[in-house]
């Protein structure tokens, strides 16, 4: 999937991560992110959570329906998943990495 308009890409690439790595970064996902539940306009909770990560020295702040949540730094394990999977997508080099 490439959206440029919307600024939103994915893809599948099966087995590029053995499943123990698979295992760990999920589980350091799920524990190691600081998940973050905006109110509304009205005080209200919204119904999702988001953990929004950039890298240091990034000041970008995730906006949505009038929304704001405030970025965290790349946690390490974050670093490595990135390590571990964007060569697998021609993005060898940390210089061309996303920075949220």
């Amino acid at each position: 999937l490439a959206d440029e308009s919307r600024r939103s890409f994915a893809g599948y690439l099966p087995n590029a991560l053995t499943q123990d790595q698979r295992d760990r970064f999920f589980a350091q996902v799920l524990n190691g992110t600081h998940w973050k539940q905006p109110k509304n306009l009205i005080g209200e909770y919204i119904p999702r959570k988001t953990g929004w990560m950039v890298t240091r020295g990034c000041a970008c702040t995730y906006r949505y329906g009038g929304l704001e949540v405030e970025a965290q730094e790349f946690p390490m394990w974050m670093l490595e998943l990135m390590q571990a999977t964007l060569p697998h997508v021609g993005m060898r080099d940390s210089s061309e990495w996303p920075n949220s």
